[in-house]
């Protein structure tokens, strides 16, 4: 912690303050993340497990919430809801967000539906990301629009889908030393 402070006195270009300190180490929405700026998305994950805990606790409010979460994400994803002040707001309302729901989704889709054609589904959906991956990379699209998460959402949760499909199958097969 001492080696942490005196980095992030010295090395950081931002006046350090330590309630900026202690709200970046808590990882809160409303922190400003100057001591670790890659920790943004830990910030995304800490709010939706803190709703799934809500969810374990009070199943009715927490599928409230998760509801709401998701209806006003989408309503920000069309702009219907302006950018919003306080800034961490709109953290919250991040499309990015919409992944924790398609993973909600995939869980269950799993435990209620089968699907036909899983490894060709999974083939294809494997090829999509890998396809949409390198369109990304060599900088065709725009990596700072909001739904540009969304292909890769959706296709990790159809690869998702289809490998629990498999495995439901028993068509999964791992060496003795996976």
């Amino acid at each position: 912690l001492i080696i942490g402070m005196y980095v992030y006195v010295v090395y950081i270009p931002f006046p350090f303050t330590l309630e900026n300190f202690l709200m970046d180490l808590a990882l809160l929405p409303m922190a400003k993340l100057q001591t670790l700026g890659v920790a943004w998305t830990l910030r995304h994950e800490l709010f939706f497990y803190t709703l799934f805990a809500v969810a374990i606790l009070s199943k009715r409010l927490g599928s409230y919430l998760f509801a709401l979460w998701f209806l006003a994400i989408i309503l920000r994803c069309f702009k219907v809801i302006p950018l919003l002040q306080p800034e961490w707001l709109n953290n919250i309302l991040a499309t990015c967000n919409l992944e924790f729901m398609m993973g909600i989704f995939a869980a269950f889709f799993c435990a209620y539906y089968r699907i036909r054609f899983p490894k060709l589904i999974l083939f294809v959906s494997v090829c999509l990301f890998l396809g949409y991956g390198y369109v990304d990379n060599k900088g065709i699209l725009d990596t700072y629009q909001d739904v540009v998460y969304l292909p890769f959402g959706l296709l990790s949760m159809l690869i998702l889908i289809c490998l629990v499909e498999l495995e439901f199958e028993h068509e999964l097969k791992f060496s003795r030393f996976w």
